[in-house]
């Protein structure tokens, strides 16, 4: 017992220690152009740090994304730690990252009493290529901290598995309740927990035939209470309704907020057929993770036949798979937390830019994919006739190579430009790659080739082509082509109607143009369309003080700093309005 601890600790150094080795550059990277600005650096709720009415929004909020508040309040207290360092923010996700992978090795190795197994699902959880994405983007903060509260749930349940008792089980809801407020993709926990019911745990009062399999052998695996299949049941009933509830919200927020997709812009087929081909690309990138992006395109269609063979191939492993729950319920226990945990995220019900395929939605369904496969040549280990020297140095070298290959995918995310880069390199007709690259290429004053990227991006097919040509007026208004930058600004205008950006950027030409009048009709549309735009009511206030409406400016100076209190711009442009100075300035 006293040397089962030590390996154990073993095991948890060497899980800091891979982690840390693969993962340490992470610190030197930038925020990225996708998200990383709507939920840190362009989030004015948020990037002043903690505070009350910074605390009510996060719990109110509904015009951003789904509604997480927990994700929001792990960001706010980043940017009174670190500020606006990007080093701080990705140096937590990691943090995050690490004590996951260390609760997932205690939580299997109290399940089954098995050190080795749980220690290889552990390791290829921190280690393996596919979660790069939850680690080393900011924005996914919502995956690395929601799984944390998952793990403390798992944990928790199985101290309830031993001794039920209330104070137990109030920490299974209490740590499942936060997890839902980090991210809803949690709502397939309590089916989770009745999987695990039936292995390892083997809770339930089975059949003979499965009850000599399952139940422990006298082998130093844990012995758990058993009990009627209906109170097990019932006692995942709270946690069910917890779930409903997330979902409620979740899909009402991202109503309210007009991000969740109508099926005319990816028809339901579609939707399912990519639903059936994505979870054998899921397999496919576990075992071979090559292809790795930051984002992947849908498809315009999807032959019928690589659905079909996609559905066949799901209906044939889940047959196996309970075929042998008797003599192997580590394989169904596997299979259908990979297929349950991934229905959240596969695409039937999409929100905001929904990709074909994307890593991150993989950060909790690949652990059943890694308890199956684990489990089973664990198995093999014990029956095969190969040298034990012979497998020690295969695992060894699988996890050599994990380690190599997510050290490499890790640079890929240092930068925008190296991001989208990549990304353009593994999936070339891919709009938000050019898109993204280019407003990255052009922050970097490399106009030319960012106006490029933008034209590649409305011929891929860019879904809201009037952010693409907003873009490129800018761009070709940097680079002094007027005609251009006025041209992209009103067709942006034309395609969307009620798109203010187009309006606030011509209100600001028109004011270095001198025109007044012009500008005061740009930007008073804007308003129209976003009345809480802080750039659009510094414009009119800078066109009003030229004007010689110092009073009327300054009400408008005075509602930009309302809307954001941290604009510098709007505050001195006050100053100057209540003191009767110079003309404003325009952002």
């Amino acid at each position: 017992m006293k040397g089962d601890r030590h390996l154990g600790l073993g095991v948890v150094l060497f899980l800091v220690w891979a982690t840390l080795a693969v993962y340490w550059d992470v610190q030197n990277h930038e925020f990225i152009n996708l998200d990383d600005n709507l939920y840190v650096t362009e989030n004015r709720e948020l990037k002043e740090g903690v505070s009350m009415d910074g605390l009510l929004w996060a719990f109110t909020s509904r015009d951003r994304t789904y509604w997480h508040p927990l994700t929001w309040l792990s960001h706010m207290m980043d940017c009174q730690l670190y500020g606006l360092n990007s080093k701080g923010h990705h140096l937590n996700n990691l943090l995050f990252h690490l004590t996951n992978a260390v609760l997932l090795f205690l939580v299997l190795k109290r399940m089954t009493g098995e050190l080795w197994p749980s220690a290889g699902v552990a390791a290829a959880f921190a280690l393996h290529p596919l979660n790069v994405e939850s680690v080393a983007w900011i924005a996914s903060r919502k995956n690395v901290l929601s799984t944390f509260f998952w793990m403390l749930t798992l944990w928790s349940y199985v101290r309830y598995a031993e001794k039920p008792r209330i104070l137990g089980y109030f920490m299974v809801l209490l740590f499942f309740a936060l997890g839902l407020l980090a991210k809803p993709m949690l709502v397939t926990l309590p089916f989770v927990l009745l999987l695990l019911d039936l292995w390892p745990l083997a809770r339930f009062r089975l059949p003979p035939a499965w009850a000599q399999e399952t139940a422990p052998r006298g082998d130093g695996r844990p012995v758990f209470p058993k009990q009627a299949t209906l109170p097990i049941i019932m006692e995942k009933l709270p946690l069910l309704l917890l779930s409903i509830a997330s979902i409620w919200v979740s899909l009402g927020a991202a109503e309210e907020g007009g991000i969740l997709l109508p099926d005319q812009m990816v028809p339901m087929g579609l939707r399912v057929q990519n639903a059936l081909v994505s979870y054998v690309v899921y397999i496919r990138k576990t075992l071979w993770p090559h292809d790795l992006s930051v984002f992947v395109p849908y498809p315009a269609s999807i032959p019928w036949w690589q659905s079909l063979v996609a559905g066949l191939f799901l209906i044939v492993v889940t047959m196996v798979a309970v075929r042998n729950a008797g003599r192997r319920p580590y394989i169904l226990v596997g299979w259908l937390w990979y297929l349950g945990t991934l229905l959240p995220v596969i695409g039937l019900v999409q929100q905001g830019l929904w990709p074909a395929v994307a890593d991150r939605f993989m950060y909790v369904p690949q652990v059943g994919l890694f308890i199956l496969m684990v489990w089973s040549l664990a198995g093999l280990w014990i029956s095969s006739r190969v040298s034990k020297a012979v497998l020690r140095l295969a695992v060894g070298a699988l996890l050599l190579a994990m380690m190599v290959v997510t050290w490499v995918q890790v640079k890929c995310w240092r930068d925008s430009v190296a991001l989208f880069s990549h990304a353009l390199e593994v999936t070339p007709r891919n709009f938000l790659g050019h898109v993204n690259l280019g407003t990255a290429l052009a922050t970097r004053h490399q106009e030319a080739e960012a106006i490029e990227h933008f034209h590649k991006a409305l011929d891929t097919g860019h879904p809201r082509p009037e952010q693409v040509h907003f873009n490129l007026g800018l761009s070709y208004n940097a680079m002094g082509d007027s005609d251009q930058a006025l041209w992209h600004y009103h067709t942006a205008a034309r395609i969307n109607p009620r798109y203010a950006e187009p309006y606030i950027a011509l209100g600001t030409f028109w004011l270095d143009q001198k025109n007044f009048d012009e500008s005061l009709r740009y930007s008073f549309r804007a308003l129209e369309i976003a009345k809480d735009s802080a750039k659009a009511h510094n414009n009119v206030g800078v066109a009003l003080l030229y004007q010689g409406k110092p009073e009327e400016a300054a009400g408008h100076f005075k509602e930009a700093l309302r809307i954001d209190p941290g604009y510098i711009i709007a505050k001195k442009n006050w100053e100057r309005a209540i003191g009767g100075t110079a003309p404003g300035v325009k952002d």
